[in-house]
């Protein structure tokens, strides 16, 4: 019964220990496996060397241990009490009372003379061990009070994180459904292609990068049967470049080209910068077509190309011809002049308009379509309808971009020139344009 006692307690000061890393802490250290092994030696040896005569070895092995293991406590306490760990003070309170009765039962087993009331004591440890339970027990009720009011709170928590999610849900599909609206009505104000008009086919196609693009186009006439087109491109896109091309309509609309498309593009710069809109401009070529002839202007807008038709060749188209007039976007400078370019048609030529979106379309590997890949592409048109070619470039563009994400609105506008008794001529191009003239547009 001796020996079992003496195992016993190496085990039980090696648990007190165990239970006193674990409270606060995730992992063992390597410390406690040494200590163990210490303790494993010192029980072998006290029970090895316990004998009838020799029966109070217990302070010659495992003393020494305990003492070891009751430092550690004693440092791994003062952690706790520094660390401000929840419940550190009563378990403190806990393990320095039952080390303190534990001393108080070797000190009587070892004949030390103590005071009576402490003599009297049949089993002081056994005080200080149900000191410490109790303690115990107080610290793992207040931990179960903790982990409930942080569940109640956790519960909580999620109740208002999933709130939160429902609201932004619901203000999501506001958004959405209010940018689809505006969408839909931005499309609603693009005419759409036309093949009824006078001395005219027409086609026009737009896809935006986001909801909301900030491209444009827009065609009237004038009491004579000239035809007026324009198109634009707002720096940027969403619904402020949005706001910009719905304000643009109502100018080209309101006020019109006219005869002088550089006087409009001043009129809308003035008007631009009255909106106080910021960064935020405005690109737009005009073309006033009359039969055979054609005169243009631009602000900022990519050159356009003109598909000259050749009878009797296998493919419709003779050339692609390349037309710009470099000038600033509107807004952006009050008494810039803009200047005019003019040229001849004939019947079955296609005039190709575009925004910076197609030139600028990047494929997987970031390189961007160009110019003259676009020239490529539309000297393999087959065809001469202006809904032909605008299929046929879109279905070019889609290979070249393939998986690469559309990262600015892409326009395109054909217009077929119909009926024809003369061959248009080249003319020199008016004072203010850059480069040389062909046909008279500026390049």
């Amino acid at each position: 019964m001796l020996l079992i006692q003496r195992g016993l307690l190496g085990l039980m000061f090696i648990a007190e220990l165990r239970l006193a890393y674990s409270l606060f802490h995730k992992k063992k250290p390597k410390q406690f496996n040494y200590i163990a092994l210490l303790m494993l030696a010192a029980t072998i040896i006290t029970i090895i060397k316990t004998t009838p005569t020799h029966h109070n070895v217990l302070q010659y092995f495992i003393a020494p241990v305990v003492l070891i293991i009751w430092l550690e406590i004693f440092r791994i306490m003062y952690n706790w009490l520094k660390g401000k760990k929840e419940g550190a003070g009563i378990l403190a309170a806990g393990f320095t009372i039952s080390f303190c009765f534990s001393f108080l039962d070797t000190l009587i087993d070892n004949g030390v003379r103590l005071p009576t009331v402490i003599m009297e004591m049949e089993n002081p440890y056994a005080v200080g061990t149900l000191v410490f339970l109790v303690t115990m027990s107080i610290h793992l009720a207040g931990n179960y009070s903790r982990t409930s009011r942080q569940l109640a709170a956790q519960e909580r928590t999620a109740q208002e994180i999933e709130l939160k999610r429902r609201l932004l849900e619901a203000d999501n599909l506001r958004k959405t459904t209010e940018l689809d609206e505006a969408r839909k009505l931005q499309l609603s104000m693009l005419p759409g292609c036309d093949e009824s008009l006078p001395g005219l086919d027409i086609c026009f196609h737009m896809t935006t990068a986001v909801e909301v693009g900030g491209d444009y186009y827009d065609y009237r006439f004038e009491a004579d049967n000239t035809f007026i087109l324009t198109v634009g491109d707002a720096t940027g896109h969403g619904m402020k470049a949005g706001v910009m091309t719905a304000s643009m309509k109502s100018m080209f609309r309101a006020i019109g080209a006219n005869r002088d498309i550089p006087a409009f593009f001043k009129q809308c710069t003035a008007i631009i910068k009255q909106m106080n809109m910021g960064n935020l401009f405005m690109a737009l070529s005009v073309f006033r077509i009359n039969r055979h002839h054609i005169s243009f202007a631009s602000a900022g807008m990519p050159p356009f190309f003109l598909l000259s038709k050749l009878d009797g060749e296998k493919h419709p188209f003779r050339e692609v011809e390349e037309f710009r007039i470099k000038s600033p976007p509107l807004g952006a400078f009050s008494n810039f002049d803009y200047s005019m370019g003019e040229m001849e048609v004939k019947a079955g030529d296609i005039l190709i308009i575009m925004s910076d979106g197609l030139p600028e379309l990047f494929d997987e590997s970031d390189q961007m379509l160009g110019y003259e890949n676009i020239k490529e592409i539309l000297k393999t048109y087959p065809g001469d309808s202006p809904e032909g070619v605008i299929n046929h470039i879109k279905k070019a563009a889609d290979l070249w971009r393939r998986t690469k994400e559309q990262d600015d609105d892409l326009t395109l506008v054909a217009v077929k020139i119909k009926e024809s008794n003369e061959t248009g001529q080249l003319r020199q191009g008016p004072p203010g344009c850059t480069g040389s003239a062909i046909k008279g547009g500026c390049v």
